[in-house]
């Protein structure tokens, strides 16, 4: 079987073994099936020499490559999730269960066909001796003792990735780097640059040539692993966020686009103002990172330009400035600037200011499309539980005004019109009226059929805020219906008092942010009562705006199953 290639499988389903064992053909494959928890298995593997080892366990991986064990590793995982932390504990490939024969035979394929090869150049025999055998792991390596022996080298051989000293005889580290840059036949090779040159303008120059990254010495050999990984598995790591970087010193820019690249982001690039305002206008970005002072269009007039713009008004923006007056963070504020970096920085928290930038404006995208189906409390309410609440539901005692509006005579309109006019009706009507409500800033409940619940805070400034909305919503209502051409008329009732507000239903099926209680229901009871085309108010809400309105007795309600009777008034005018 010397033409075989071993395989070693290590997944504790059985369903899982047989689908991996059924799917390797026994004339190009020798498969063993070891066992996780087995105290012998990395003798085992070390006397199997595999080729390629099939794991569905994260700690499995990071203890094979910790014992240096030679073999190429295939994740397979039913959470896609698991792909890019499998990438970064030096997992080869990544498998999504469920998946056909054919998907494991091309990833197979793949893992066999991409054993990288990595030149080595440093005029250190130490550092040979040290960083070599750590990278002979998982890749091929090649080596040189100076830059003119690695330019030889790569022009007759295949290199994947060039890592390299900076302080070596005949052509250094920097004019090698220059040179494999600027060579159309290499430019598309990565850099990484290993120093003991630790100073900002000997990183920013390493930049500055093309290097794709930098680490100083002493190495911290999983750090070095680590890195090359991540250079070599760049597509593998891609990530789907576009960024655009604003920047007018190339040196700086390089420095960002570079570390960001890293980390699998999207990178485009604009050397001012005025050129990043035509690519944010022109294409989609999840994030843009600019510069402040540049000439013409400097950083905070951007940042304008792209909040002026309904298009892009939400992009979120990281300013990057070496002035930071109180004046300059003023205005920084004043722009909706999500976070502000000090240079000089450091890659690790231009990252970690990135994903924080990114996370946020994810959160507040979901909260924005939510808005198009639940109520503003729920939106919050959910919010809530997201960052971190102790997953219990929120159940409050608060003072409300409520409004209930309904359509007059709309279970005969609807029996008079196809449901696509019915529909396009409903729309038309709730977006006019959730204008309005919102306009008197109500917050709206909830939609029942054609019906509308909303809330207003603030005592008696939220009760004559729901009083003229009601009047406003009315009155817009039999606008709406001469424009249709068919009469639509609306009632409208109020009611104040305190109300349950809180998390309402099943925690395994469903949960509705709302308010309840007697008081929901007497503005319910207000609004069946109330004269077509009139908003009818609950003596509750005509204590708290009995000097700003003008109103009718009406005859007092009965609430169903209740033996108080509830005076009531329409309203005829709100006082200037």
């Amino acid at each position: 079987m010397t033409d075989t290639i071993k395989i070693a499988v290590i997944v504790s389903s059985r369903v899982l073994q047989l689908a991996i064992t059924g799917a390797l053909p026994a004339d190009r494959f020798e498969v063993c099936v070891e066992k996780a928890d087995d105290p012998k298995l990395v003798d085992r593997l070390r006397d199997l020499s595999p080729a390629i080892t099939i794991l569905a366990d994260l700690d499995v991986c990071d203890h094979i490559r910790k014992e240096e064990i030679k073999t190429r590793i295939l994740m397979v995982s039913s959470d896609p999730a698991k792909k890019q932390e499998a990438v970064a504990r030096r997992a080869n490939q990544f498998l999504l269960v469920p998946f056909s024969p054919a998907d494991l035979m091309r990833e197979i394929d793949t893992i066999v066909d991409i054993r990288k090869t990595i030149l080595y150049v440093d005029d250190s025999a130490t550092f040979h001796q040290i960083v070599v055998p750590a990278l002979q792991v998982e890749f091929r390596i090649l080596e040189a003792y100076n830059g003119l022996e690695a330019v030889e080298i790569l022009a007759r051989e295949t290199i994947d990735l060039v890592v390299s000293d900076i302080e070596m005889p005949v052509m250094n580290g920097y004019e090698l780097c220059r040179s494999i840059k600027s060579t159309p036949s290499t430019r598309n090779i990565p850099v990484l640059m290993l120093s003991s040159l630790d100073t900002e303008a000997a990183v920013e120059r390493g930049f500055e040539v093309g290097a794709d990254d930098y680490i100083t010495k002493p190495i911290i050999l999983a750090e070095l692993v680590t890195r090359v990984a991540r250079i070599l598995h760049r597509d593998h790591l891609q990530r789907p966020e576009r960024i655009l970087v604003v920047e007018d010193s190339a040196v700086v820019r390089s420095v960002i686009s570079q570390a960001l690249r890293s980390q699998g982001f999207f990178i485009t690039e604009a050397i001012n103002g005025q050129e990043g305002l035509v690519q944010v206008l022109s294409e989609p970005y999840d994030l843009v990172i600019t510069d402040y002072e540049m000439a013409g269009l400097d950083g905070h007039q951007f940042c304008l330009a792209i909040r002026m713009n309904r298009a892009t008004e939400h992009i979120p923006i990281i300013l990057v400035s070496g002035r930071a007056s109180r004046t300059d963070l003023m205005k920084i504020r004043s722009a909706g600037i999500q976070s502000f970096l000090s240079k000089p920085f450091q890659a690790e928290r231009l990252i970690a200011e990135t994903e924080r930038a990114l996370a946020e404006a994810k959160m507040l995208k979901q909260q924005r499309v939510m808005q198009t189906y639940l109520s503003e409390g729920a939106v919050s309410s959910i919010a809530r539980q997201v960052v971190g609440s102790d997953g219990e539901h929120p159940i409050m005692d608060k003072f409300r005004t409520i409004l209930f509006s309904d359509i007059v005579g709309f279970t005969a309109f609807c029996e008079s019109r196809t449901p696509r006019e019915v529909v396009t009706m409903l729309n038309r009507y709730f977006d006019e009226m959730a204008g309005i409500l919102r306009g008197h800033e109500g917050i709206i409940d909830k939609f029942i059929g054609d019906a509308i619940l909303a809330v207003f805070t603030d005592q008696s400034a939220g009760a004559i805020r729901a009083i003229r909305a009601g009047l406003d919503m009315a009155a817009a209502a039999e606008r709406l219906g001469e424009l249709s051409g068919a009469p639509l008329k609306i009632r409208v009732g109020i009611n104040s008092g305190h109300v349950i507000v809180g998390d309402i239903g099943s925690r395994a099926h469903r949960l509705d942010f709302t308010v309840i209680g007697d008081n929901v229901n007497i503005a319910q009871r207000l609004e069946g009562a109330a004269p077509i085309g009139s908003v009818l108010i609950s003596e509750a809400t005509y204590a708290l705006v009995r000097d700003l309105v003008d109103v009718e007795a009406t005859e007092p309600l009965r609430l169903k199953g209740k033996q108080v009777l509830i005076p009531a008034y329409r309203v005829i005018a709100v006082r200037d």
